[in-house]
This record gives C-alpha cells, structure tokens and sequence, in this order.
C-alpha cells in the first residue's frame, strides 16, 4: 500500500519515496535484512512467552534505526512502523524538523513490545507484569514502555490516523 501511495504522489510530480528495512518477505528470503530478521527471531523464539499469540518487538523496539540518514529535510514523514527502522532518539530528532503522520496498524506504539494485547490491558498503566514475554524479560518491557510514552509523547508535529470500532479516525499533534 505504501508503495501504491508513492506511486501516486511521483504521478502528481511530487518526490515521494518508500524508504524501508525490509523490502522482501523474510519468510522468504530472510538475509534479505540479517539483523531485522536476527531480531525478529529472538523477538519470537527467546524473549516471547510462547503462549501468546501475537507478535512482540523488543529488540527490533530498541534496535539503532537505519534510515534516518535517508530521510531528506523538510519531507513529510508517514510512517507505518518504526521496528527497526528509526530508533526513539531519532524519531524524537525527526520530530523537532518534521511533520510525521503516523497510520497506526497495530498497538505496538503504545505497548511495551506486544503488537496485540489480546485482552492485556497493562499498557493503560505501565506494562508490568506482562503476559507477552518470560518473566526474566518484563522488566525491560516496562522500561521500554515508558521510552515509548516519553519519546511518543515529546513529539509535538505528530498525526495519529487509525481505525477502530468502524470508525477512522485522525489526532493531531
């Protein structure tokens, strides 16, 4: 979709560009990106309580970003996902210079790693206690958590664009 966006807008002249870590399934081809598919694999097979049901991203949460030397100034920024891509330092920094527009696909943005909470309602508070990792590893969700809301909250030129209940819905920063 992202692409189809980028298409459109280059159509109308505009430079548009989809800048991303991973440009192939991992599935697939997983050395398409080694260190996002490292991450992705100790996310899922190592830090994740392997009765949850739903995806987790603590390291690719916490990993140093690799396309911030890529985003050119002054550009409007629509993000879909930041795993692995832009650290919170630098989304922070982006921030300060950039008007970010962010279509929220999944919770990850406001949890300590998980990307569904299937019914946890931790993050409301601070994510101790956290059904989605081994309990060795809710300490660093909880920590992570609160970088989130900081970073997240810090961000003064910042839409939220989402879906939920039927309803889209827009936040302006």
């Amino acid at each position: 979709m992202a692409t189809t966006l980028a298409e459109a807008q280059q159509g109308s002249g505009r430079d548009a560009r989809v800048l991303t870590v991973i440009d192939r399934d991992l599935r697939t081809r997983p050395f398409s990106a080694p260190f996002h598919t490292l991450a992705a694999g100790i996310d899922e097979y190592v830090l994740k309580d392997s009765s949850f049901g739903a995806p987790v991203s603590v390291l690719r949460d916490a990993a140093p970003g690799r396309l911030l030397k890529k985003i050119p100034p002054h550009a409007l920024i629509h993000l879909h996902g930041y795993n692995g891509a832009i650290s919170l330092d630098e989304l922070r920094r982006l921030g300060e210079d950039h008007h970010i527009v962010w279509t929220l696909r999944d919770m990850n943005p406001f949890t300590g790693g998980c990307h569904y909470s299937l019914g946890c309602a931790s993050f409301v508070s601070d994510c101790s206690g956290c059904p989605a990792v081994k309990p060795a590893f809710r300490a660093t969700i909880t920590r992570q958590h609160q970088k989130k809301l900081e970073a997240f909250g810090a961000l003064g030129n910042l839409s939220l664009v989402g879906r939920g209940h039927g309803r889209h819905w827009l936040v302006r920063g």
